[in-house]
C-alpha cells in the first residue's frame, strides 16, 4: 500500500510508533473500500489535509473522490495537492443531493460535533449504498493521551473533542439515526479506534 507524506499535524505528530499506529488505521479504511469494487464515487467528510483521500487514491482507480471540510486552510490545501473535487462546508448541511455518492467516509469528525444527530441523518441522506465511521475509542484514546503527558488537567480528554464513545454508545448512536434506512453490518476495533460499517437496507 502507498501512502505519501502528508502535513497534516494530527498524522504527523509523535514518534515512529505513534505513525505506525496510525499507518494501520490507514491500512484499514483502504481495505474496506477496496472490499467494493463497484464503487465510484466516494465523499470524504472532514477530509483534513487529504490523509485519507490520498491513500485511496494512490491505491485505487476510477473512483471521483469528493473531499469536504470546514477549515478553509485545508481545503485550500488539499485543492492545492489533489486532483479531486474539493467543498468547503460543515457536516450539519451537505451540499449535494440525495443519493449523490455510492460510499461516504466519515473519520474522526463525529467526536467534534455537539449534534452528532444532525449530521448522521444528512449522511444517510447523501449516502447510496455504504458509508464508514470512526472516532475514538473511549476511555482507551483517553487513557493514550493522558500515558502521552497530553490535557493532564483534563485527565488525557482532548480539548476539542465534546463528545467521547465506547463500542455500546457509539453503535447506538448510529443506529438510532440511521435506521432502518441503513443497518450497522460491522463494527470493529482498530487500535484505539472504533470503526463502523453500514450499508443501506
Amino acid at each position: 500500500m502507498k501512502i505519501a507524506p502528508t502535513t497534516d499535524r494530527y498524522y504527523k505528530e509523535g514518534n515512529f510508533l505513534r505513525n505506525f499506529i496510525d499507518s494501520i488505521f490507514l491500512k484499514q479504511i483502504l481495505k474496506e473500500v477496496q472490499k467494493y469494487p463497484n464503487v465510484r464515487s466516494i465523499l470524504d467528510i472532514g477530509c483534513g489535509e487529504g490523509f485519507i483521500v490520498n491513500t485511496i487514491m494512490n491505491n485505487t482507480a476510477n473512483i471521483n473522490i469528493v473531499c469536504m471540510d470546514i477549515s478553509f486552510d485545508k481545503v485550500h490545501r488539499v485543492k492545492r495537492n489533489f486532483n479531486c473535487q474539493v467543498i468547503c462546508a460543515d457536516a450539519y448541511h451537505l451540499p449535494f443531493r440525495d443519493n449523490s455518492f455510492d460510499m461516504t467516509i466519515c473519520t474522526e469528525v463525529i467526536e467534534h460535533l455537539y449534534k452528532p444527530e444532525l449530521s448522521l441523518k444528512e449522511i444517510v441522506r447523501v449516502t447510496q449504498n455504504f458509508f464508514i465511521l470512526s472516532v475514538p475509542l473511549e476511555p482507551f484514546f483517553q487513557l493514550k493521551d493522558l500515558i502521552r503527558g497530553k490535557y493532564i488537567k483534563r485527565l488525557g480528554r482532548n480539548i476539542e473533542h465534546i463528545q467521547g464513545y465506547n463500542m455500546k454508545q457509539f453503535f447506538s448512536l448510529v443506529s438510532k439515526c440511521i435506521e432502518p434506512q441503513f443497518k450497522c453490518f460491522e463494527h470493529k476495533i482498530i487500535c484505539y479506534w472504533q470503526l463502523l460499517i453500514a450499508n443501506k437496507q
